[in-house]
């Protein structure tokens, strides 16, 4: 491409960006309907060069608005490398409750974007008081009520207005907590601790073809739900002492503990009587000293990471604050799939991960401007905040390499007192 045509190029491209949006004339109409095309546009000799410089997904639906044939080139330029099919998650952050004209309380959330450093206020998530959030798993949030004898979780879809909520079936208190005589998880207790939802795909795009797991730190209990059931089935492993992440990993779900050990369920097996997975324990306890989190992560390359966050007692704060990461990769054997080591990794490259209430992820940070690779994201997901009396500000990016923490949002005084942000990954599913 000549320097007239790409000076011709990023001068359309700066005058898009001064404007912020993309044309909705009736030009632009006829456009992207193939009916009209600027001749010094469609001339211009434009490859997936011209598309791999530009950083926001945005900015490649702008380009595809074009003409018609730009807008063909976007869509192969989708296809063939993927780039936009994930977009950074963003931080939702809980405001005070508002009033509603029946007198009702909501919980208000706005939304943050990290790389681009600003609120993005037309985003508004209204929950019903009672409600909490407890979890974010592929662009769905996911809040518990509480019933007179069941956990009711539903699934909201805060980016796609168009997207009916999904009520799953309420879980039974006893099957929660079935060992406990004294009743010690009563009903008030699993509000407030609590649980972590993680879904295995958007239930937009796989309605009937998708999982649902739910688990608590506090009793051990894993509840499985699979898309068109009617009932929960939850299980105890005995040998866990904690569980503190679960993530869905080549089709099976993988939990692991504070002290790295790791256990796998079996979905992919027909599962009989009593309706629950089976568990195969894969390590041992690894680690002398407990993490106060773990997380499973899949890297973008496909690999297993355990992440291992450490905490301590900082000067002139309430509780403790994360004071590092450790990540090892997870080395299974090919032929029997059980693991091998955990081998820890100094760097993660270009990588960046996102970790807390929402369920592990991983970018390529090259792929977003302002996004730092080798780091980890992490928001205050750790048990004892989930206390009126804590406050949930343990929000930063730790940098691997020079093992440095930076704060990328800071939060009000009255912000401190509401439930704690978390992180959400918007669905883009480019012009495929």
């Amino acid at each position: 491409m000549g320097n007239v045509a790409f000076s011709l190029f990023f001068s359309f491209i700066d005058c898009l960006m001064a404007y912020k949006k993309p044309c909705h004339t009736d030009k632009a109409v006829s456009i992207i309907n193939g009916s009209g095309c600027p001749s010094k546009w469609a001339s211009l000799p434009v490859s997936f060069d011209v598309l791999d410089k530009l950083v926001e997904p945005i900015d490649h639906v702008r380009f595809a608005a074009v003409c018609k044939g730009w807008c063909l080139l976007s869509k192969e330029y989708n296809q063939t490398t993927g780039r936009w099919r994930k977009v950074l998650p963003m931080l939702m952050i809980p405001t005070k409750s508002s009033q509603e004209e029946d007198n009702s309380e909501t919980n208000q959330c706005i939304v943050y974007s990290v790389y681009e450093g600003h609120i993005f206020n037309n985003i508004q998530l209204s929950v019903c008081d009672g409600q909490k959030y407890c979890g974010s798993s592929h662009g769905w949030l996911a809040v518990v009520d509480q019933g007179l004898d069941y956990l009711y979780v539903t699934l909201m879809d805060p980016f796609r207005k168009y997207v009916a909520p999904i009520n799953l079936s309420g879980i039974d208190y006893y099957d929660l907590n079935p060992d406990q005589e004294d009743n010690y998880m009563t009903e008030d207790r699993y509000m407030n601790y609590l649980p972590k939802v993680i879904l295995s795909a958007d239930p937009y795009l796989k309605p009937k073809d998708y999982w649902v797991v739910l688990f608590y730190q506090t009793n051990l209990r894993l509840c499985f739900h699979k898309a068109g059931q009617t009932y929960w089935s939850c299980c105890k492993f005995k040998e866990i002492t904690c569980i503190s992440d679960a993530v869905f990993y080549k089709g099976q779900v993988y939990t692991v503990g504070t002290r790295g050990k790791i256990v796998l369920f079996d979905i992919k097996s027909k599962i009989k009587h009593p309706r629950v997975p089976k568990a195969t324990r894969l390590t041992g306890s690894v680690f002398e000293r407990s993490a106060r989190k773990a997380y499973l992560v899949e890297s973008t390359e496909g690999d297993l990471w355990h992440v291992r966050r450490t905490v301590k007692r900082k000067e002139g704060c309430d509780g403790t604050l994360t004071d590092s990461f450790q990540v090892y990769k997870v080395v299974f054997d090919k032929k029997d799939r059980s693991i091998v080591e955990q081998v820890e990794v100094k760097s993660i490259g270009d990588e960046a991960l996102f970790v807390g209430d929402n369920h592990s992820m991983s970018f390529l940070a090259s792929n977003f401007a302002g996004c730092q690779p080798n780091s980890i994201y992490y928001t205050c997901d750790l048990l004892h905040f989930q206390h009126p009396e804590r406050r949930p500000f343990d929000m930063a990016v730790y940098n691997l390499e020079n093992e440095t923490i930076t704060p990328f949002y800071s939060l009000t005084s009255w912000q401190k007192g509401n439930p704690r942000a978390a992180w959400i990954c918007p669905q883009f599913n480019g012009l495929c």
